[in-house]
C-alpha cells in the first residue's frame, strides 16, 4: 500500500535527480517517505469518518472536478493526461482515484471542520481599523512575480519540487547572477513574463489573499520566498512603494472581504489540525518497521 502511494513521487524525484548527490537524494527520499506515511494515516482516519457519515463521491463529480482543472489551466484532454504523467501517476484512472479521495476528504472536512468556522463581524472590524486605520487610505505597491503553475490537486511532493525550483531561482537572483526580470522571462508561466513579471500597481484587496499577505510584508527591492496560491507558486518582488491613496466604499468592501477570508483560513488550519490530532489520539496506528527500508536510494 505504501509503495503504491509513494511510487509517483519516487519516480518523479529519481527522473529529475538522476545525477544528484547520493547523500542529498537519501535525505529527500526519507522526506518523501515521511510525508507519504503521514498522508496515508490522515487519509485513513478521514476515510473512516466518511464511512461513519455515509458519504460518497460519484464518477460524475470526479469528471466535473477534472473539467474544472482543465478549464482553469486552459487544457484539453491530451494536456491533462500529460500533466497527470508529470505528476507521477501511471494513468488517468489512477489520477481519477486520487481526485475521488481528495473530494471525499474535502466533504468530510467541510462537515467536521468548515461548518464550525465563525467570523465575528465586530472582530473583523476591529482588525480592519487596526490594519488600515481610520484615515480611509491605503498603500500602493508596484509588484513583479515569477509564477510556476501547480494544479490545486497536485500531490505534496510535486508542490515541494516546484517550491524547491523557485528557491533555486531566488538564490540565483540573490547572488546577482541574473536579474529578477530575466528569470521571469525565462521561467514564469504567466502572461506577464513578457514584461519581466511586472504586475503594475497593486493595493490591498486586489489580489489573492496569500499573494497579498506576502507582498505587503516586503520592503522595496525585496523578493519573497515561494508563495503558494490557487494558481501555483510565486516569487514576488516589490519594485516600488508609493504614497497612500484614498479608500472608497468599494475598496473598503474588498479589503473587508479579504480580511474575513484570511480569518476563515486561519480558523480552518487551526481547527483542521485540532480535529486530526483528536482523530489520531483516538485511533491505534501501527507503522510497519519495514517502511524504514522502503525507499532505497539505488
Amino acid at each position: 500500500e505504501f509503495q503504491r502511494a509513494a511510487a509517483p513521487y519516487i519516480g518523479k524525484f529519481r527522473s529529475e535527480n538522476a545525477s544528484g548527490d547520493p547523500a542529498t537524494a537519501a535525505t529527500e527520499l526519507k522526506k518523501i517517505r515521511d510525508d507519504v506515511i503521514e498522508t496515508l494515516i490522515a487519509n485513513k482516519l478521514i476515510r473512516q469518518e466518511a464511512l461513519k457519515l455515509d458519504l460518497k463521491v460519484t464518477a460524475e463529480q470526479v469528471t466535473a472536478q477534472l473539467n474544472q482543472v482543465k478549464n482553469s489551466n486552459g487544457w484539453d484532454d491530451e494536456d491533462l493526461e500529460e500533466a497527470v504523467g508529470r505528476l507521477g501517476f501511471s494513468s488517468l484512472d489512477a489520477y481519477r482515484r486520487h481526485v475521488r479521495a481528495e473530494l471525499l476528504k474535502n466533504r468530510v472536512i467541510g462537515i467536521k471542520v468548515s461548518s464550525k468556522i465563525r467570523v465575528d463581524p465586530a472582530e473583523a472590524k476591529r482588525l480592519y481599523n487596526k490594519k488600515y486605520g481610520q484615515t480611509g487610505s491605503v498603500q500602493e505597491r508596484r509588484l513583479a512575480h515569477i509564477l510556476v503553475r501547480v494544479a490545486e490537486l497536485a500531490p505534496q511532493p510535486e508542490a515541494d519540487a516546484v517550491a524547491a525550483k523557485l528557491r533555486e531561482i531566488a538564490d540565483t537572483i540573490a547572488g546577482n547572477e541574473t536579474s529578477f526580470e530575466d528569470m521571469a522571462r525565462k521561467h514564469s508561466q504567466d502572461p506577464t513574463s513578457r514584461t519581466g513579471g511586472d504586475l503594475g500597481w497593486i493595493t490591498q484587496g486586489d489580489t489573492d489573499p496569500d499573494f497579498e499577505k506576502a507582498a505587503f510584508e516586503l520592503q522595496a527591492g525585496q523578493v519573497s520566498p515561494p508563495v503558494r496560491t490557487s494558481f501555483g507558486f510565486h516569487l514576488i518582488k516589490v519594485i516600488e512603494i508609493r504614497n497612500r491613496q484614498t479608500i472608497d466604499a468599494e475598496k473598503k468592501k474588498a479589503l473587508m472581504r479579504q480580511l474575513q477570508y484570511r480569518m476563515r483560513e486561519e480558523q480552518l488550519k487551526r481547527l483542521y489540525k485540532q480535529w486530526l490530532d483528536e482523530l489520531r489520539k483516538g485511533a491505534y496506528v501501527e507503522i510497519k518497521p519495514i517502511l524504514s527500508q522502503a525507499l532505497p536510494v539505488e
